[in-house]
């Protein structure tokens, strides 16, 4: 007979990081309701642009953070599935805007939901840099 407790997930435990979403997603919405509600008409375009960052970001994290710990149940469902192979099950009867939208988790390889929506909010926030800096300036 064995004295090994078994090992408890921080999900089995019920720890979750859902108030730390739910901050992030409400940030971003009051900078998109600041932004474009209140302060918009005493913005310049290359204000606007810049402040984008500003509630985008937070936004990217707080999706990201659920999406994250959704496809962690989901990988302890399956057989020894990776966090992109679980992306790509989840995003299967989704439309192509699905799939890209869950492009950052063929990057990740980890299993806390609070680094894989930081790193997708890193990927994010470089194509928008890119968006900035390479198309804006073209149209």
């Amino acid at each position: 007979m064995s004295n090994q407790q078994p090992v408890i997930t921080r999900r089995e435990a019920g720890e979750s990081h859902r108030g730390l979403y739910i901050l992030a997603i409400v940030a971003g919405l009051a900078g998109v309701v600041y932004v474009y509600g209140f302060a918009f008409d005493d913005l310049s375009e290359e204000e606007l642009v810049q402040l984008s960052a500003f509630w985008l970001l937070p936004l990217v994290f707080g999706i990201y953070g659920f999406v994250a710990e959704k496809l962690l149940r989901l990988m302890e469902q399956g057989d020894d599935l990776s966090i992109a192979r679980a992306a790509w099950i989840w995003t299967s009867a989704l439309p192509v805007i699905g799939i890209v939208l869950l492009l950052p988790f063929l990057f990740v390889k980890g299993r806390n939901p609070i680094v894989i929506a930081l790193l997708a909010s890193l990927f994010w926030a470089a194509l928008l840099v890119g968006f900035f800096v390479l198309l804006f300036p073209l149209l």
